[in-house]
């Protein structure tokens, strides 16, 4: 058996190990913004999300024309400049490389789910091909570590190590195999691609995930590490990186088993059961108030629970979520740049009044969109065979098609040259 017998399952995993280098150094920047910048930080990181859900609209022009391994490379280099403006903070460039990074965040985001979508055609476990993906990408816990060596006291030295970080995975990114996304007949639909799939009421029925998922992360990445004293962060986020890890190792074999849509609801239930520990540490704990004990113990092991219990539903939402629409709609950018749009979007908006209102009436946002979430997980789940199974069955075909033609005229073309 060669290299070539393996070589379907080696191109994630080697993409999967660059976002871990960009995300070390891009997730822990991100997880200390709260902590360390206080408001700033809030206004920064729903720059970051609001930026990119604009993005998702011209991401899959920008995929076709620079092709996705370009795109991760120009899609790193924003987020190596985010980084680098944390080092020695002006305000205004560290709001404008906010915005910037969220652009290209949906550069690379859209590339990747186009080069994962390329890579699973013909295979015959495509779900492992997520699978083998996303257990690097969520490693990126690790980067947690750094913190632990130089102290976030010193933010200047911090944010210069994990620049450095960032800065070799964009370099790696080059080295990426390359999968072109599905021909479109023309600019017009390419520009158009993302908006016209908000009229594909198929793809709306999933919206509700996208809005569960933009209140959660909202949630896990800026008010819950606020619940802990400044040097738990670190602690926070290797528990949740550690379960999203060990979680995405069981999504393949789970999809593989019981489908996208029935390992959804493993997700969205670990979404509802962080609602209520959250609940519970901020009545019981903090009292809905903003003072944290600092030498609490019992405080700072359920807040590291409640890590832990947020990498389960963090990583099922994501992953899943991309496999079952990647599922529906083979290859294409547009569709999954449209429900990232409306993610994005409710996130921006929940990270800026975040910093405005209590924790409680936060976390009532986020189960109440935790219940509906839930209610359209049974009700996709009951429906599917009629609402989407003729239509995946039907962009599958059509992708087939695609490839037969494009091996065709690359026959002929060698043929003739």
């Amino acid at each position: 058996m060669g290299i070539k017998t393996y070589l379907p399952y080696i191109k994630p995993l080697f993409l999967g190990l660059c976002f871990f280098l960009l995300l070390c150094g891009y997730q822990t920047t991100q997880n200390f913004q709260s902590g360390i910048n206080k408001s700033d930080g809030y206004i920064s990181v729903a720059l970051v999300y609001g930026f990119c859900g604009i993005g998702q609209f011209v991401s899959p022009v920008l995929v076709d024309f620079l092709t996705p391994k370009y795109s991760l490379f120009f899609g790193g280099v924003c987020y190596v400049f985010y980084i680098a403006t944390n080092v020695y903070l002006i305000r205004s460039l560290y709001f404008i490389a906010s915005g910037i990074c969220g652009f290209g965040s949906s550069l690379i985001w859209a590339a990747s789910s186009t080069l994962l979508s390329g890579y699973e055609q013909k295979r015959s476990h495509p779900s492992y091909i997520y699978t083998l993906f996303y257990v690097p990408v969520y490693f990126n816990f690790l980067g947690n570590i750094i913190p632990l060596i130089f102290s976030p006291s010193t933010p200047a030295i911090l944010f210069m190590v994990l620049t450095l970080v960032a800065a070799f995975a964009v370099i790696l990114f080059l080295c990426s195999f390359d999968s072109p996304p599905v021909p479109m007949e023309n600019m017009k639909e390419l520009l158009l691609s993302s908006l016209k799939c908000f009229l594909n009421w198929r793809l709306v029925l999933l919206f509700p995930l996208a809005l569960l998922f933009g209140f959660s992360r909202s949630f896990y990445y800026t008010s819950m590490p606020v619940l802990a004293p400044l040097n738990v962060t670190s602690y926070i986020y290797i528990c949740m990186g550690i379960t999203m890890t060990l979680s995405t190792f069981c999504w393949g074999f789970l999809n593989s088993k019981f489908t996208e849509r029935i390992t959804l609801f493993i997700s969205v239930f670990a979404e509802a059961l962080a609602v209520v520990l959250g609940f519970v540490i901020n009545e019981v704990y903090l009292h809905n108030t903003s003072n944290v004990p600092q030498n609490d113990i019992g405080l700072n092991i359920c807040v590291c629970v409640l890590g832990g219990i947020a990498g389960i539903a963090d990583s099922g939402l994501e992953s899943i979520t991309i496999a079952l629409l990647n599922k529906i709609w083979p290859k294409q950018v547009a569709p999954l740049s449209a429900w990232r749009v409306v993610y994005y979007s409710v996130m921006c908006i929940a990270l800026l009044y975040s910093s405005y209102i209590t924790t409680r009436i936060v976390l009532i946002i986020f189960g109440a969109s935790a219940i509906f979430g839930l209610i359209t997980l049974v009700f996709i789940a009951v429906m599917y065979n009629k609402i989407y199974k003729q239509y995946e069955l039907k962009n599958n075909e059509a992708l087939k098609q695609h490839e037969k033609i494009r091996e065709a005229t690359a026959i002929i073309n060698q043929e003739y040259n």
